[in-house]
C-alpha cells in the first residue's frame, strides 16, 4: 500500500490541540483534516471527553473515522458508533470507590457509555459541598440518581468515576484510594447483552487523574481502569487499520497524551504543552491560538516533510515533495475487544 507523506493515520487530542482556545475548530483546522481525508489519511480524535462532548467535533469535520474518549477508556467508529474498545471498573471496585469519595465529602457519580448510550449514576451529596452542581446541571438529561450502596454495584462496571471539590480534598481522597485499596478477588461479568453487544471486560486495578481546574470551575478527580490510556487505544486502532505504528502521527498537549505520543511514530506537542509532554515528542508545532495542530498537519502529511523515524527530528525539518495518494485506507471495522 502507498504511503503518503509517509503518515497513514492522525491521531489528535481536542482541548488545547485541535480546538481553538473557544473551543471551536478553525477553518484551517477544518480543510487540513479535509485535505488528509482526499489523500486517504483519517483522522481519529483523542480526548477525555465522554461521546456527548466529543460528537460534536467529530460533526464538524471531514475525515474523521473513530474516537477516543474517556481518556482511552472507550473507543468508537464514526459515524456508526460502534464501540471498538471498552475498559471499565469491576462493580465491586466501583462500589468500593464511590464510598471512598463519600468518605471524603465528595459525591460520586460513576460515568457508563454503551450502545444504549450515557448515563451517570449519581450518588447522594455529602455535606454541603455543591462542586459537582454545575456539572450535573449541564448532564441533566443522563443524570441517574442512586443512593450510595448502588452507585457501583447497582450497574454494570463504569468506565470512569469522577469527583469534583477543593484540590486538597480530592489529593486525599486520591491518597486514601492508593492507600487502602482492596486485593482483587475474581469477578462474574453479567450477560453480554448488559453492554449492548459489547464485551464486559472488568478491570480490578485502577488508575486516578486529578485535574487542578476543570471545565466546571473546580478541580476533578478521576478513577478508570489501570490499562485506559489514549496510547493503548491508539495501538488498538493500528490494529484494526492494519496501519504501522511508525505511520502515525499524534498531536497531544496534555500529560494525558504522554501515552499516545509515545506510542506513534510522529509524535508532536503543542508549543503551550508542559515540558514533560514536549519531551515525549519528536517535534514541537505552534499553540491552538496560530493553528498548530493544522500547521503540523499541513508540513507532516500534506506537504510529506518527515520520511519516517529518525534520532534527531527537527522542529522545523526540511520541506520534501509530497509523496502519492494511498490507493486506499482499511475502515475501521465493528470488531471489539477486550481490555486485556
Amino acid at each position: 500500500m502507498a504511503v503518503v507523506g509517509r503518515i497513514r493515520l492522525i491521531v489528535s487530542d481536542l482541548d488545547g490541540t485541535l480546538l481553538d482556545p473557544s473551543g471551536a475548530v478553525t477553518a484551517r483546522t477544518r480543510r487540513a483534516v479535509a485535505a488528509a481525508h482526499e489523500l486517504g489519511v483519517p483522522t481519529i480524535l483523542a480526548t477525555s471527553r465522554r461521546y456527548v462532548g466529543a460528537l460534536p467535533v467529530a460533526c464538524a469535520l471531514t475525515g474523521v473515522d473513530g474516537m477516543i474518549m474517556y481518556d482511552g477508556a472507550q473507543v468508537r467508529a464514526y459515524p456508526s458508533g460502534d464501540v471498538l474498545l471498552a475498559c471499565q471498573l469491576a462493580p465491586d471496585i466501583a462500589q468500593w470507590v464511590a464510598e471512598t469519595l463519600a468518605a471524603h465529602g465528595l459525591q460520586p457519580i460513576a460515568q457508563h457509555s454503551d450502545l444504549s448510550g450515557e448515563r451517570l449514576i449519581v450518588g447522594p451529596r455529602s455535606g454541603r459541598g455543591r462542586w459537582a452542581d454545575t456539572y450535573l446541571a449541564s448532564m441533566a438529561a443522563q443524570v441517574e440518581r442512586a443512593p450510595l450502596a448502588e452507585v457501583g454495584t447497582g450497574h454494570p462496571g463504569p468506565l470512569r468515576l469522577v469527583a469534583f471539590g477543593p484540590p486538597r480534598r480530592l489529593r486525599a481522597a486520591a491518597r486514601a484510594l492508593a492507600s487502602e485499596r482492596p486485593l482483587a478477588g475474581p469477578l462474574t461479568p453479567p450477560a453480554l447483552d448488559d453492554y449492548g453487544g459489547v464485551p464486559g471486560p472488568f478491570v480490578a486495578d485502577f488508575a486516578t487523574q486529578i485535574l487542578p481546574l476543570g471545565s466546571y470551575g473546580t478541580a476533578e478527580l478521576t478513577i478508570f481502569a489501570a490499562n485506559a490510556s489514549k496510547g493503548a487505544a491508539v495501538t488498538h486502532l493500528a490494529e484494526l487499520l492494519e496501519i504501522p505504528l511508525a505511520r502515525v502521527l499524534a498531536l497531544g498537549d496534555g500529560v494525558n497524551d504522554i501515552s499516545m505520543l509515545r506510542a506513534a511514530g510522529l509524535a508532536v506537542a503543542m508549543g503551550t504543552a508542559p515540558l514533560a509532554v514536549r519531551r515525549a515528542a519528536n517535534a514541537v508545532t505552534a499553540s491552538n491560538v496560530e493553528d498548530g495542530a493544522a500547521r503540523a498537519i499541513e508540513r507532516y502529511v500534506l506537504d510529506g516533510a518527515w520520511d519516517g523515524p529518525t534520532d534527531d527530528l527537527a522542529v522545523n525539518p526540511t520541506e520534501c515533495a509530497a509523496t502519492p495518494a494511498a490507493d486506499s485506507v482499511a475502515p475501521i471495522d465493528a470488531r471489539s475487544r477486550r481490555c486485556e
